[in-house]
């Protein structure tokens, strides 16, 4: 419903991949999806920063959608992680939509923070 009213016909959406299935079908029908590339590294999947300030950068990208922890990697992103993704937000004015329906489901028992936590 957010997206809905955040976007128009024709506007982009920032996705993380790997992505959460249910985000690319739901609003398919009127935006575009800037998918984000991720990497892994020992295992542990991580966010291509210089790929995500491309797509914050591209003007017809006008709200990002992710995942805290992310789904379906399970990944729960660090404070650092996601204070850059703030300030990319800010400095581009780009709002972000966070799912983070499962934040006390991790199987590490890793604590998450919230996007906007202080």
């Amino acid at each position: 419903m957010a997206l809905e009213v955040m976007t128009t016909e024709g506007d982009g959406v920032i996705l993380l991949t790997p992505v959460y299935h249910s985000f690319s079908k739901c609003w398919k029908q009127f935006t575009e999806f800037g998918y984000i590339g991720s990497y892994q590294s020992n295992g542990i999947y991580s966010i291509d920063f210089e790929d995500l300030e491309e797509k914050f950068k591209d003007h017809a990208n006008t709200v990002m959608i992710m995942c805290h922890p992310h789904n379906p990697i399970g990944r729960v992103w660090t404070r650092d992680e996601l204070e850059r993704i703030h300030a990319l937000s800010l400095q581009y004015n780009v709002p972000v939509i966070s799912d983070e329906i499962h934040a006390d489901l991790t199987l590490s028992r890793t604590p998450t923070c919230e996007l906007w936590d202080p």
